[in-house]
């Protein structure tokens, strides 16, 4: 199963932005958006996933200086999800309780889906959640669709206060 892509038109209207903005953040921050043959962006869900994220900071206030700081220079562009004063916890007994009612969460949606690199950035405005999830090559769904409604079913269950932001793997 392929990749799902985007053209740079369906990315906008799937983010509601106009195409000169993705252009623009691709040239302010150095983003690395991959070209198809004919050299047009080909957006895929992980450009889809940052592109979400820095709308985000964006609605947070902050600049394109700041978020370039948050964006790595290497490795695909991955997204540092909040600078050193804002530490991501693993491992005390309430991330422990949190962990637990996500993974009943995977496991109510799918039994197939398992769940690692758990951790939280709890925020003055909200909890983030930050995990990945391993999910069979051909799964029955998009990424998109699965982590839209996991997204639903934690703040149906955790509350609104509770954000997630969910790396998806393929099992081969």
């Amino acid at each position: 199963m392929e990749q799902v892509q985007y053209t740079i038109s369906d990315a906008a209207k799937l983010l509601q932005i106009e195409t000169h903005v993705l252009r623009y953040w691709e040239e302010e921050l150095g983003l690395s958006i991959p070209r198809n043959k004919m050299g047009h962006r080909v957006y895929h869900q992980k450009q889809i996933e940052l592109m979400r994220q820095i709308i985000r900071w964006k609605e947070e206030g902050l600049s394109l200086k700041e978020i370039s700081e948050r964006i790595t220079p290497a490795n695909s562009r991955q997204v540092i999800p909040y600078p050193a004063n804002h530490p991501v916890v693993t491992n005390d007994a309430h991330i422990l309780g949190l962990k637990k009612t996500v993974a009943g969460i995977l496991a109510s949606i799918d039994p197939v889906i398992t769940m690692h690199d758990f951790r939280v950035a709890v925020r003055p405005s909200r909890t983030n959640l930050i995990f990945d999830i391993v999910v069979p090559y051909k799964y029955r769904i998009t990424d998109e669709a699965l982590t839209g409604q996991i997204q639903n079913d934690v703040r149906e269950r955790m509350g609104e206060d509770y954000f997630v932001s969910i790396q998806v793997d393929k099992e081969h």
